[in-house]
């Protein structure tokens, strides 16, 4: 960033503070410390007291206060602190809020493109993408219930095809072999995207620059070069956390093993 210009980043991150506050953040009285502490992050923020407004912030996170508004205005002040890794971390956790997603989206172009070393991204296939959106938007848990909801509405028309004279006709087949397949479907999917879940997380490089082995050892050859902002998917069943050895897919499809040490996870 100019130097000549972190004022305008200092009073653009305020605005943003205040925005987000007035959009989203509880009202006083609904729950009463966290919003106090809240608001004394945001009175930091505006007098560009940037360590006290993370240490409050990051106290609101410790006690599971997961609001997206303090996620998002973490990702502000990272950003204007140029630790761009962790910026984009916090935005993709507020990401994670439907009501400050489109402003987690814009803090995090704001942040790729400034960084140093830019990634090459390899695009996911469109069935790899309807997966991570359904995820995202719907879950597991969603689908389960849609299935269980077609399920029934499956039973549902099996009975009135069999015990009613009205309903016995080949449209009531048809409806019944549409209900089970979306069923099967949504199950399918359900059961894919858990596992999905349970076997991955993301991860982002807050560090400066780290290597990429191709095995779980420091003798071993690297094989690339990470750097800040860089993100990974994580691989749970071959990697090795009680070793502090992650075996991670970077965004260009090359796969290897990274140190935990200035690696940020999160859930997906």
């Amino acid at each position: 960033m100019i130097k000549g210009d972190r004022w305008k980043y200092s009073l653009v991150v305020a605005l943003l503070f205040i925005f987000s506050l007035m959009l989203g953040c509880p009202a006083k009285g609904q729950i009463s410390q966290p919003q106090v502490v809240f608001d004394e992050a945001g009175k930091a923020i505006q007098e560009n007291n940037y360590p006290e407004a993370k240490q409050k912030l990051k106290s609101l996170l410790e006690a599971n206060y997961e609001h997206g508004a303090v996620q998002l205005n973490l990702g502000y002040i990272y950003a204007v602190q140029d630790s761009l890794g962790n910026a984009i971390y916090y935005f993709r956790q507020a990401e994670l809020h439907p009501e400050y997603q489109q402003q987690a989206k814009e803090g995090l172009r704001y942040a790729r493109q400034r960084l140093p070393n830019r990634e090459v991204v390899l695009p996911k296939l469109p069935w790899q993408q309807a997966f991570d959106w359904a995820g995202r938007t719907i879950g597991s848990n969603g689908l389960m219930t849609a299935t269980l909801l077609f399920l029934y509405i499956t039973v549902f028309f099996t009975l009135l095809y069999w015990f009613t004279q009205f309903m016995h006709h080949k449209g009531t087949l048809y409806l019944i072999y549409g209900s089970l397949l979306i069923t099967l479907l949504l199950a399918i999917g359900s059961i894919h995207i858990a596992h999905l879940q349970q076997k991955y997380d993301i991860g982002v490089l807050v560090s400066s620059e780290q290597p990429v082995y191709s095995e779980s050892d420091r003798s071993s050859s690297i094989i690339s070069s990470a750097y800040e902002g860089y993100s990974f998917t994580i691989d749970y069943s071959q990697s090795k956390p009680d070793e502090n050895w992650y075996y991670v897919r970077l965004s260009n499809g090359m796969f290897g093993w990274i140190e935990g040490d200035g690696l940020r996870i999160y859930e997906v």
